[in-house]
């Protein structure tokens, strides 16, 4: 199991977390002034079950011994009803509380209060996963040391597949390849490690001050992330909004490095009417551009990050968002902004710009213009919908609709003043086919001041809606 904390003012983001065990003193849960329950639990503790995949929560309320024993029951009680209307707003609806004190009194004369309790709970909710030793090997490091005369130790725990003694592994973060000298698990030899174990690796020529925290693998398994699509949903506690284009601290692994975030969802003309799996991302569709990330569970939301430097994790690795530059205030202001896990990623060096070429993340556009006369029978004139200056081939073929209910595609420019010939997909009615002849005679003859004031109410609109593609620089559109 590993813990998300605080430390030295950067989040470090768990990988494997199963069971959450929340300790609380009873009597300073009970302490309405120092918002304990309400702040304290609900920002430091709930968001980050929602933040992970934890299968499982128990709650222990310690301490109860400071309670005097004449009103212990009654003031448990009302501890565990205010809990429980905390959690009550949470995926951890009513979960398992157990009062204990471990240590009575402090001088250890009187027997522990619910441990016996609190050890059958744990063996009734918590269950072992099974451990996989296929896949390539993940090792994550939390500290390394140097042994004079056996070489550099790593411990951490196996997130993935297996290793033996004499195993080549790889430093991603360094691009260096070391070979396995031993490995120990809680102080015993061991020649094997499987997924889930706590670990010690010992390996030759390679220098502890170059890694404190980081990942091991096996050679060539994992490359440097510099651009990632992820999966995103914004913490609910988080007041501020997350912005396109906005730069977070971005906490996965071991690792907190700067990101630019851009968010997007699904083709509203794609999505179903009723989603009922979550859906993979596809860099062959089109997605909808954001301006910020909402707090919505309707529809699923994404996120490309730009990191400024390199991070090595895993593809589908959890991570979070944070604005830790944020000012506090009175210190109960949530900084996490939103969390999600890693959908794809790119090596490619910065800016990386082929990568975010593919991405089909565009903004809706629309240009509205209008009929001036029928040039034949099936081809209308228009104007005012480009200026002089744009490039009318760069849009020949696209789909316009008139206003009278009609469609067509923009098929030529027409003279050099912006205006451009549109051919209709069916004839127009003959009513409409009238008036626009009579605006070309009036238009080559001069009209009198009756049929201009006549012909006022008789403007027919030309809309023409594009999708610009936000990260393709030629500024490329579609339909």
């Amino acid at each position: 199991m590993f813990m998300s904390r605080f430390r030295n003012g950067k989040l470090k983001a768990p990988t494997l977390l199963y069971c959450w065990i929340k300790c609380l003193e009873a009597p300073t849960a009970m302490q309405p002034s120092k918002q304990d329950i309400t702040t304290t639990t609900q920002l430091n503790c709930l968001m980050y079950m929602r933040v992970f995949i934890i299968f499982f929560q128990i709650l222990v309320l310690n301490k109860v011994d400071m309670f005097p024993a004449d009103v212990r029951e009654e003031k448990v009680k009302k501890a565990k009803a205010k809990l429980a209307k905390v959690f009550s707003q949470t995926r951890f609806k009513n979960p398992p509380m157990v009062v204990v004190s471990a240590n009575p009194g402090s001088d250890g004369t009187s027997e522990p209060i619910g441990i016996p309790e609190l050890i059958e709970t744990l063996r009734l909710h918590v269950a072992l996963k099974p451990r996989l030793s296929d896949g390539p090997f993940q090792f994550a490091v939390d500290h390394c040391f140097t042994i004079k005369g056996q070489g550099t130790i790593m411990t951490g725990t196996v997130l993935k597949g297996a290793v033996h003694v004499g195993d080549d592994v790889e430093f991603p973060s360094h691009k260096v390849t070391r070979k396995i000298k031993s490995m120990q698990m809680f102080r015993k030899p061991v020649q094997q490690a499987t997924q889930g174990d706590r670990l010690g690796l010992c390996v030759t020529q390679f220098q502890s001050s170059m890694m404190e925290r980081g990942v091991v693998c096996t050679p060539g398994s994992m490359s440097p992330m510099t651009v990632a699509v992820a999966k995103v949903q914004k913490i609910r506690f988080f007041k501020q909004a997350c912005q396109s284009k906005q730069k977070f601290h971005i906490s996965v692994g071991h690792t907190t490095v700067m990101a630019t975030a851009t968010f997007f969802q699904g083709d509203p003309a794609d999505q179903p009417a009723q989603v009922l799996e979550p859906q993979a991302f596809d860099a062959s569709k089109h997605y909808l551009y954001q301006d910020e990330l909402l707090l919505e569970e309707s529809h699923e939301q994404w996120c490309v990050l730009e990191f400024q430097t390199e991070v090595v994790c895993a593809n589908n690795s959890l991570f979070i968002a944070s604005r830790l530059d944020a000012d506090q205030g009175a210190g109960s202001m949530c900084r996490l902004a939103f969390h999600g896990s890693i959908s794809t990623f790119t090596s490619e060096p910065l800016p990386a710009s082929n990568f975010l070429k593919s991405l089909q993340v565009y903004k809706p556009k629309q240009r509205v213009g209008t009929v001036e006369r029928l040039h034949d029978d099936s081809t209308v004139i228009g104007k005012d919908l480009f200026k002089k200056e744009t490039n009318i081939e760069a849009f020949v073929g696209m789909a316009v609709r008139l206003s009278t209910g009609q469609t067509g595609r923009i098929e030529s420019a027409f003279g050099q003043s912006g205006k451009f010939k549109v051919a209709l997909s069916e004839p127009l009615p003959e009513p409409i086919r009238t008036t626009l002849t009579k605006r070309s005679k009036k238009k080559r003859k001069g009209p009198d001041a009756a049929d201009v004031e006549a012909d006022e109410g008789e403007v027919i609109s030309l809309v023409l809606d594009f999708k610009r593609f936000v990260f393709d620089k030629a500024r490329h559109m579609a339909q």
